[in-house]
């Protein structure tokens, strides 16, 4: 049987882990949870990095994820830069010694476990796939930090911006508007139930997911795309100069037929990674985009040539 290194290194991180835990007993077991505004906050998850880095101030906040000092996934670079950072360890959390950790649905899953059992107070943020999730986040991670008033605060400030765009009801966005076909690096689209689709309809366009449909985000090919007949062209903002097999796509005959034939725009992908009130952005940048092309009026509805 071939040497398996990668084996090899997860079982070294494993039992190092165990070592610790052993060797210092009950030094890392959590402490009571203090009943509000927590002051070691740990997030393991880009979203809930987000949201935390918009309520708390960054004395409280003990690290976030490498991926916040991302400007191709986080709209928060500037104050990630300045907070420590970890990749989801188990290890690193504990030697930071939170009194919150914050952690998505589906990220860090064995360290979230971990902490669970050693009585950490774990908080866990479901993802945004719709708008209104947005303001359920918002309002959970601001209970759990203790600054419920500061998140009603944003939850305000967006309502009143979400109230300049019209509905997002699924039924009305297939039925009466443009449609706007998304594709993103290698060759992905996102159907119905995701943020992205959401923020779309919001803006006034009908969507793929509706018309193919598919729910989720999934591999689309540019055939199933052509035969969608789109009025617009959504696609995902390279955030980052030179080649790579994952916009290969973006060079296809089909793709540049129709990015020439039909109005196309390109949008930055840190806004519908994470449901943000920075969302709205993405929201404006395509309702904008709607009207230039096809004014107030125009139903389309994937009529193109």
């Amino acid at each position: 049987m071939p040497y398996n290194w990668l084996q090899t290194v997860k079982a070294i991180d494993v039992l190092a882990l165990s070592v610790l835990l052993c060797v210092c007993g009950g030094a890392f077991a959590a402490k009571a949870p203090p009943a509000q505004r927590p002051g070691r906050i740990v997030s393991l998850n880009l979203c809930t990095d987000q949201l935390l880095m918009m309520l708390v101030e960054p004395e409280r906040i003990a690290a976030v994820t490498f991926l916040a000092r991302d400007p191709a996934s986080s709209v928060m670079v500037g104050i990630a830069q300045k907070l420590p950072i970890t990749w989801g360890k188990a290890e690193e959390v504990l030697l930071l010694k939170p009194d919150l950790v914050l952690a998505g649905s589906y990220t860090s899953r064995a360290t979230v476990s971990l902490l669970k059992k050693l009585k950490y107070r774990v908080v866990v943020i479901p993802p945004a796939t719709g708008i209104a999730d947005i303001v359920r986040n918002i309002r959970t991670i601001g209970k759990a930090v203790g600054e419920e008033k500061k998140a009603e605060k944003l939850v305000l400030r967006l309502g009143k911006q979400l109230a300049r765009y019209g509905s997002d009801d699924k039924a009305n966005a297939k039925a009466k508007r443009p449609l706007a076909a998304l594709y993103f690096a290698n060759g992905y689209s996102a159907g119905t139930n995701t943020l992205a689709d959401s923020v779309v309809r919001k803006s006034g366009f009908a969507t793929p997911g509706e018309k193919l449909p598919f729910s989720g985000t999934q591999k689309v090919s540019l055939e199933q795309l052509l035969l969608a007949r789109p009025d617009a062209i959504v696609v995902g903002q390279r955030s980052y100069a030179g080649t790579a097999l994952a916009y290969e796509l973006f060079r296809h005959p089909v793709l540049r037929y129709l990015t020439r034939h039909r109005p196309a725009m390109a949008l930055e992908n840190a806004l519908t990674v994470c449901g943000t009130p920075e969302t709205i952005r993405a929201i404006r940048a395509l309702a904008g985009f709607r009207r230039r092309h096809f004014g107030s009026g125009r139903t389309g509805g994937g009529n193109g040539e």
